[in-house]
């Protein structure tokens, strides 16, 4: 029986998983490797098949070792573009929830630093802020310090405004003020609004 359009085979995700399941390395060539394969399979199975796909590894989320958690983790978060917003965060953070502390931790400050978009990266921050994650202070923090580089050098040095370039442009100011940032924010108010640009 053929599977609906759309509609990725379990077949076809268990193979996914075999791939992924082979070596322990976690680099960036591996996740691009796994990111590759999400892509072909997305593609080949058409509309509707990104939904498909998160709700298979949704269904075979308690099956999975920490690696391969988070191996997924990391190439979602880079493919975030392809993925509805809030089904690919809510499995990020149940992906999470199952890796020791430290491995979360680590595997967080990867997202966010790689994600392809900042809106992406700025979404699993707060997504990822929650007391259940448990992280300590200074974590929250050094994450909190890896979007401010990220605004910086991604955002701030840039002459267009946040909220043509940014769907999520209003988010960034919250972070920017929440997080006191004054002297970003006047930077970026001052080079943008007053000034017209």
């Amino acid at each position: 029986m053929q599977s609906p359009a759309g509609d990725i085979s379990d077949l076809e995700i268990d193979h996914l998983i075999e791939n992924i399941t082979r070596t322990e390395e976690i680099d960036d060539r591996e996740i691009e490797g796994i990111s590759s394969q999400i892509i072909e399979l997305i593609k080949a199975n058409g509309p509707g098949s990104a939904d498909s796909f998160i709700s298979k590894i949704y269904r075979i989320n308690n099956k999975l070792d920490v690696i391969t958690s988070q191996k997924l983790a990391l190439s979602i978060s880079k493919l975030s573009e392809h993925f509805p917003k809030n089904s690919c965060l809510n499995l990020i953070e149940d992906l999470l929830r199952k890796m020791p502390l430290t491995t979360r931790v680590a595997c967080s400050k990867k997202m966010i630093e790689s994600a392809r978009s900042i809106c992406f990266a700025l979404n699993t921050y707060y997504t990822i802020n929650g007391e259940e994650m448990q992280f300590l202070a200074e974590d929250t923090e050094s994450l909190k310090d890896i979007i401010k580089n990220r605004i910086k050098n991604e955002i701030i040095s840039k002459n267009e405004p946040i909220y043509v370039r940014y769907s999520c442009g209003g988010f960034i100011f919250h972070f920017l003020r929440d997080c006191g940032c004054k002297e970003e924010l006047s930077k970026y108010i001052e080079k943008n609004i007053l000034f017209g640009f």
